[in-house]
């Protein structure tokens, strides 16, 4: 039976296949006929959905191997102890997007070009961590919101870096395989799309909102984006 740090190895170099081959679909299909439109639209559907089950078979591997890993440390931690440090999440998140931007790419006057990947804003209210990411693709900008559930316990961990540890995470759950700048088509300006799962609790709509709320007990926002605050 194959290791899961082999499947993952597989999926990856699959990944990669997948990705080079749906960008070179999408530059051709900007200059095939009417006629050939169906068949090309067809094999970019195919490609789309096979990168979809690579990244959620990827995904849910790298998820079991760092909550296995992390489980001893989270047994021990001290209910009472420290939050995480919004600042360090901010900085671990940034460098994961970093690694990302590959599987954000565009296609802008039939060039392949990588966006900008920033978060602008990360915040623990106590119950949730939220983070907001700008999308910057050429003409197109937008926001994108993450937001889940936890607990203080899990940041009294006895594990060094537990920020970048967390991030690993986040990055295979919600990033791996996942094109961003698709995700902010259709975006109203300045609206934030909060992304699924999305928890049943009040959200900002937009950047707005986000600047006018009182954003909990430990928060970290960028001052470009928000000079104000």
């Amino acid at each position: 039976m194959m290791s899961d740090s082999d499947e993952l190895a597989k999926l990856t170099s699959q990944a990669t296949n997948v990705d080079r081959l749906l960008q070179e679909l999408l530059v051709r299909r900007r200059s095939v006929s009417a006629g050939d439109l169906p068949n090309i639209d067809y094999e970019i559907d195919r490609a789309r959905t096979r990168a979809k089950m690579i990244s959620e078979r990827a995904g849910a591997i790298t998820v079991r191997q760092l909550e296995e890993e992390l489980q001893q440390a989270r047994a021990e931690a001290a209910p009472d102890g420290p939050r995480m440090d919004m600042g360090k999440l901010v900085r671990a998140l940034d460098r994961a997007l970093g690694w990302r931007r590959d599987e954000s790419c565009y296609i802008e006057d039939g060039t392949r070009k990588l966006p900008r990947l920033r978060v602008v804003a990360a915040w623990d209210d106590g119950s949730f961590i939220h983070f907001v990411i700008h999308v910057l693709a050429g003409a197109q900008e937008g926001f994108l919101g993450y937001c889940y559930e936890d607990g203080p316990s899990r940041w009294s961990w006895r594990v060094t870096d537990v920020e970048a540890q967390e991030v690993n995470v986040l990055s295979d759950q919600w990033f791996y395989g996942e094109n961003l700048v698709l995700k902010i088509e259709g975006a109203a300006e300045e609206e934030i799309l909060w992304q699924y799962p999305v928890p049943d609790k009040p959200l900002p709509v937009n950047t707005e909102e986000l600047r006018s709320m009182d954003l909990g007990p430990s928060a970290w926002i960028s001052s470009h984006h928000f000079p104000a605050v």
